[in-house]
Order: structure tokens, then sequence, then C-alpha cells
């Protein structure tokens, strides 16, 4: 057998060291993509068809006092919004190694992803068998109190957190290092490894039974250690399609690469964890309302501006906005059909009909925002069927909740249907594209 001289050998394994070193290095994009649950949607497991539309009046109303809250600086420091309303969407993602899986309330207005966990006492009276158990997740660490910013720490210096809501005591926990997984609709697997979480050990809600945990999409690092979003790059988008339509499977929420920042753009701001935009005015049809676009201004610690939310159902407007929307909705309208008031809500707009049988040629109206970006309300985003035989326009005056806070506005999730939203806080951009779910890609 012929001899291999050691030059031959010394070649040979300097080519392979070549050739390593010129193979493209193959890095996974790094994002999280998972799909959002309607609550009103089949595929959610606290689905019911004869919940009362009502409930998203109430619970939005409940949300809007939260959101005016903390702009006028009357609430307690950890106050977050309740997860009591049929127009929130749920994000599916697994805790821990092995996977738990999970459904949180996805909130733009908190900052912090949190969980029940088995430690809990009076968790929403749910089976141990539905709770995570940080003890059997091996990727599950407490996060000592240094080197983080920690809200509190316990005598076994362990990060603590507490939330107050604006029903009910509220909860606390530790704040953990632990990894999530979504699984996306071609079959891969999205894993996340050290992400801040709170793991609630004392749950004390006053709110719907339903609520198992909340997943935070906001910027507040003055609060808890690094939030996903800002681990991820500081980008985010949602896709929500038809709320109205129990089967709809195609809501979509993608944080980091791949984040979809398509569309007309329009500055956003950062303001107490919360997102603002810069609204300068509303059409009906061709016609532009007579608004003055300063009402939409944020100013400093003042109760004003256009806040952006996925914790509201209804959208609320400014005194003086809304009034003005409301007037010639029901000038196109008074010929048309019968009003119908509610005597405990006098404020809102509402008639004797069908939205699909006899809103059919109304034109739409256009939310007008700086730089040229339009968020378009059709008939299902502006009006809600509340009964079989009453709608209401999905739409409220700020000033429901004192003239103190007539000069706020919100945008609620009704607003979005049928839209992509993009959040971009690295550029302070936000996105409006309007589009089917289905056609975005994983």
């Amino acid at each position: 057998m012929a001899m291999v001289s050691a030059n031959t050998i010394y070649s040979f394994l300097f080519f392979i060291t070549l050739a390593r070193h010129a193979l493209p290095t193959i890095t996974k994009p790094r994002r999280f993509v998972t799909k959002l649950v309607h609550r009103d949607n089949v595929l959610s497991p606290y689905y019911n068809p004869i919940d009362s539309a009502k409930q998203d009046i109430e619970s939005s109303i409940t949300r809007f006092a939260y959101l005016s809250a903390i702009e006028s600086g009357t609430h307690d420091k950890h106050t977050t919004p309740t997860a009591a309303d049929r127009g929130l969407f749920y994000v599916e993602f697994s805790i821990g190694q092995p996977p738990f899986s999970q459904l949180a309330v996805m909130d733009t207005g908190s900052s912090l992803i949190w969980v029940n966990c088995l430690t809990c006492d009076l968790c929403s009276q749910e089976e141990n068998h539905q709770i995570f158990d940080p003890s059997k997740s091996s990727t599950y660490t407490p996060m000592p109190c240094k080197p983080y910013h920690c809200p509190s720490c316990s005598w076994e210096n362990k990060c603590m957190f507490k939330i107050r809501y604006v029903r009910g005591i509220g909860l606390k926990g530790i704040l953990s290092k632990e990894q999530l997984t979504c699984s996306t609709s071609d079959g891969d697997t999205n894993i996340i490894s050290n992400v801040t979480i709170g793991c609630a050990e004392s749950n004390r809600l006053d709110i719907d039974q339903d609520n198992r945990g909340v997943f935070g999409l906001a910027m507040d690092e003055t609060r808890w250690p690094t939030s996903l979003v800002t681990q991820m790059g500081s980008k985010f988008s949602y896709c929500i399609g038809n709320m109205n339509d129990p089967n709809y499977a195609y809501n979509r929420l993608i944080i980091g690469d791949g984040a979809v920042m398509e569309g007309y753009s329009t500055p956003l701001e950062v303001y107490k964890a919360h997102y603002y935009v810069k609204m300068v005015g509303i059409s009906l049809g061709e016609k532009d309302l007579d608004i003055n676009p300063n009402v939409f201004r944020k100013t400093p610690d003042e109760d004003n501006g256009v806040v952006i939310d996925s914790g509201s159902a209804y959208t609320w407007l400014a005194g003086k906005v809304y009034d003005e929307l409301r007037f010639e909705v029901q000038s196109l309208l008074e010929t048309q059909l019968q009003e119908y008031r509610y005597v405990a809500r006098p404020w809102q707009l509402c008639y004797i009909g069908s939205v699909s049988r006899d809103l059919a040629g109304f034109p739409v109206v256009t939310f007008r925002f700086a730089d040229g970006a339009d968020l378009g309300l059709d008939v299902g985003s502006l009006f809600s069927q509340v009964s079989r035989d009453v709608f209401c326009m999905a739409v409220g005056p700020s000033y429901v909740n004192g003239n103190s806070r007539q000069k706020l506005s919100v945008i609620g999730m009704m607003a979005q249907q049928q839209y992509n939203v993009g959040f971009d806080l690295n550029s302070k951009m936000l996105f409006f594209q309007r589009i089917e779910c289905e056609l975005l890609d994983d």
C-alpha cells in the first residue's frame, strides 16, 4: 500500500480548514411568530357564542379609565389594565422546558409577560394541570436582585414584582428568566431563551376568570429588566382580521426579524409605556370633518394625545371630535333608520337594525395621521351589533369618564380590523397596511 507523505496530509487539512472558513454561516432569523386567538373565536377555550356585546362597552370604559389615569398621574405606579374584554386577543405560546402551553392577553399597554404559576393561591380557580409549574422546567431561573434593576427584593434575594389592576387587589410574584417557544403555521418552531417573565404567586383579581396571564408588548425599562420586544430588536407587528367571524384563523403576531413594516407610516411616540400617534383629522367618505388638528396633539404631563391600544375593543375620541363624528353619522342615517337609546349610556349612538343588512353603501370613516398614513373603518369596524335588532357605533366620547379626561383619544381593536399594524421602535414609526392576514407568510 502506498505511503501518504506528510506534505499531502498537511495540504488536505489546510484545504478542509479553508473550506470551513469559506462556507457562509447560516443563522436562523431572530424572531417570535405566533397565532393570535380572538376571545370570541371558536379556537379560543373561552368561546361563548351567547356572550353579550355589552361587555365590549363596559370593559372598554374600564380600559379607558386606566389609560387616562396613567396620563393624569392618579394611578398606582404598578397599575395595569384588566383583561375582561371580548375585544382581546390571546398570544399562543409555550413556556419552559419541557414546553408548557399558554394563552396570555396581548397588551400594548404592559411591558411585562406574566403567567400564573403553580404556587399561586386563588389563581382563577384553575385546575393544577392548567398552571405552569416552574419546578418542572429545566430552563426556569429566578432573577437575583443584583445586578438587575428590581421593583422590590425578597428576603431570599429574589426579584419581585407587583401589579395592581383597575379592579381587584392585584397580583405579585417572582421575576425570572425562562424559555419561550412558539409554533408557526408552516410547522417551524421558534425558541427564545432568557426572556424576563413574571411568575405570579398570588393572584387576587376581581376580573374575568379566563385570565391566565398578560403578554406585554410595551417598552418600559424603568420598571422591569429587558422586555421581550427590546430583546428581539424593538420591532413587532400584529395582523387582525374580521373580529366578527368566529372561524377566522389568521390573526398573527411577529416580534423581531420579519415583523411587517409595510404600507403607510406615521411618527410614533412612547410615553409612560404607551404608544402615541400623531392624528391630524377624520373624514367620512369624501368629507373632511371640521376638526382642529391641535385637539389630537400630545403635550407632556397632560391628559391628551392619541393612544393606539390593543386592550380596548372600542375607540374613544376627545369630546369635540366625537361630537362632530356623531353629528355627521346621524345626518346620514336619520332618514333611513330609527335611533335606539340606552338609558344607562345616553352618549352612545345606536340604531334599530342590522349592520350587514342596513348599512350597505355607508361611506368609510378614515382616521388620518401625520405623513399621510390612513386607517379606514368600514361598517364592520365602525359599528357593533350589540343585539339581534340593535347596533351601535363602536366609538365613544372621552368625557364618559369625566370632563377632566375629555382630551385623550384611544384607538381600539375594532378600528384596527383588516390591518397589519407595525411598530418600529428604533425609527419611532408606526405602519398601517390594509391586508388579508392570510396573505402574510410566516
